[in-house]
This record gives C-alpha cells, structure tokens and sequence, in this order.
C-alpha cells in the first residue's frame, strides 16, 4: 500500500528526529590495535628489506641496512615476539570487527583491498625479479572473516 505525501513527509520529519545511535567504540581496543598494527608494518619492512631485497641496495648505508634488517629478520627476539604479536592482532581486530555494523560493504572492501595487493606484489615482482607476490595475506584472511561474520 503506498503512503500518502502526508505520511511520507511525517516519515521523513520523524526519521530526522530521531537520534542518531552513535557506535560505541573502545578507545583501548582501537588503540592497541594500531599499535600492533604499525608492529606487524615494521617488521614486515625489516623482512622484506633483509631477506627478500637485500641485494638489491647499492650504497653503504642501504647495505649496511639490510645487514640490520636480515640480522633483526632471524634474530631470537623476532622468532619469539612475531607469533605473538601477530596472534593478538588477529585476535583483537576479531573483536573490533565485531562491533562493526558494515554490512556487505567491509569483506567486498577488503577483498578489493587484497586483489589490489596480489597485483601490486605481482607487478613488483616481474620488475625486481624478487619472491614477494603476497598470494594470502592478511587483508584475505580479514575479507573471509568479514563474509563469514556477514552471513553468520
């Protein structure tokens, strides 16, 4: 049955009212969450500098920061502190995801976020001539997530 002009102009008035629920978010979880992140960032580009391009700096500083970054890359404090750094980002972003509201939008996002990285690897990898095409990462594992959460 369709509304009079009356009835949809109330409609409208009644749903510009209504206050707007504002989403709660946990400051501590948000922030832990960032920090975790840049750490996961940081020691991806320490990997990546050390092991995977190492030889492909020329100068002495580059050189001497890929002998760093290989160091760094198998040292005890890495092969310790990465598995639970990487846990605990999984696990909270689990969480804050949960209190998410997106709907279909946020696994469609991060799945076009993934394949955007697979190509960017991909291209990166024909002109160094470098393993480094990221077939799943961690925007994969986030956009199965999120179409799970979705329909479940």
């Amino acid at each position: 049955m369709k509304k009079s002009k009356v009835e949809q102009l109330h409609d409208k008035r009644m749903s510009e009212n209504t206050p707007k629920v504002k989403k709660e978010r946990i400051f501590g979880l948000d922030l832990l969450r960032g920090i975790l992140m840049l750490v996961v960032f940081f020691d991806h580009f320490l990997f990546d500098a050390g092991y995977i391009f190492r030889n492909s700096f020329t100068t002495n500083s580059g050189v001497n920061f890929a002998k760093f970054a290989f160091k760094y890359s198998f040292s005890p404090v890495r092969l310790i502190l990465n598995p639970i750094v990487q846990f605990l980002f999984f696990l909270i972003s689990g969480i804050v995801t949960s209190f998410s509201r997106a709907g279909i939008k946020r696994p469609i996002k991060y799945t076009a976020i993934a394949l955007l990285i697979c190509l960017v690897t991909l291209v990166i990898q024909e002109i160094t001539g470098g393993f480094c095409l990221i077939v799943f990462g961690v925007m994969y594992a986030f956009s199965i997530a999120a179409f799970i959460a979705y329909f479940f």
